[in-house]
């Protein structure tokens, strides 16, 4: 995003209530509980937006990831396996006949997940 874009999406996300955390890198998630580089907090939901190449948190099997490591889904943005666990965006691989190597990983496909969630 341009600093504009980012402002502006920075500023409607604490309007809605959500911690923002910028440059920290998460070690892992367990009991709700986020464990970071620096400061761990509780929380039940966690959004993790970290680029376009996946990098899967701990606990992610191998054979759970598909192209550019994404994390292969159903067709709900469920973790294949866990009703309870999301994944939306880029992290996202969602694959259907019209799409066998998924979705694309563009800002209107994310922000339709993210409606449909």
């Amino acid at each position: 995003m341009d600093e504009k874009s980012s402002e502006k999406a920075h500023a409607y996300l604490k309007k809605l209530g959500v911690h923002i955390w910028t440059k920290t890198f998460v070690e892992g998630y367990e009991n709700d509980v986020v464990f970071t580089n620096g400061t761990n907090f509780q929380t039940e939901t966690l959004i993790w937006a970290a680029g376009v190449k996946g990098n899967p948190p701990s606990g992610i099997e191998a054979n759970a990831l598909g192209k550019g490591n994404r994390i292969i889904t159903d067709a709900y943005c469920r973790l294949n396996g866990n009703e309870d666990v999301y994944i939306l965006g880029d992290a996202a691989l969602i694959q259907s006949e019209e799409y066998p190597k998924g979705l694309p990983m563009l800002a209107s496909v994310a922000m339709q997940q993210g409606a449909y969630g």
